[in-house]
């Protein structure tokens, strides 16, 4: 068994209720990143709402944000994406975790992990399956995985699972 401290790190989000909103017109403005976003990158899909219609804010303080291609986890549906160069930097609130995995483990793979395997989701749906609930950093910190595949593998199967979403996507909408 590997627990996460020897395969990834997690970084939690912002919190929003601390967020002081500026009037300052220079101050930066931040889109939030927001389920609507983890589930158009999950699938590879652009993200077809008007920019005016996304959450937004504009703040001097200290924020965290994501990158093109950071792993996040939504810790309230518990899905896992690579964020799209299209929500670089976007907010990243106490809503998600940034998942940054060591050198053993395939992101590609987690990301398929923490979407697909039944196991880890029970893991971090935590002691009730019928009362869904917000998963905590706390519960992602103690998910156990059990032996881990070599890296090609997990790499094969991490870049299949991805295709798959995208091509589902498209299927739907071509």
């Amino acid at each position: 068994m590997n627990n996460t401290s020897n395969l990834f790190t997690i970084e939690a989000g912002t919190s929003q209720s601390r967020l002081t909103e500026s009037e300052y017109p220079d101050a930066p403005l931040y889109y939030y990143y927001t389920i609507d976003c983890i589930n158009s990158d999950l699938e590879g899909a652009p993200d077809e709402r008007d920019p005016s219609e996304r959450r937004q804010i504009r703040t001097m303080d200290d924020v965290k944000t994501v990158r093109g291609g950071d792993l996040i986890l939504s810790l309230n549906t518990m899905t896992a994406s690579f964020v799209s160069k299209e929500h670089d930097g976007y907010l990243l609130t106490l809503n998600f975790a940034r998942i940054v995995p060591k050198k053993q483990l395939s992101p590609a793979f987690l990301l398929f992990l923490f979407n697909e395997d039944g196991r880890i989701r029970r893991q971090m749906m935590g002691d009730s399956i019928v009362d869904l609930k917000k998963t905590s950093v706390k519960q992602l910190s103690n998910i156990e995985f059990k032996c881990l595949p070599d890296m090609y593998t997990q790499e094969s199967i991490g870049k299949t699972y991805l295709n798959q979403k995208h091509i589902s996507y498209l299927r739907r909408h071509v």
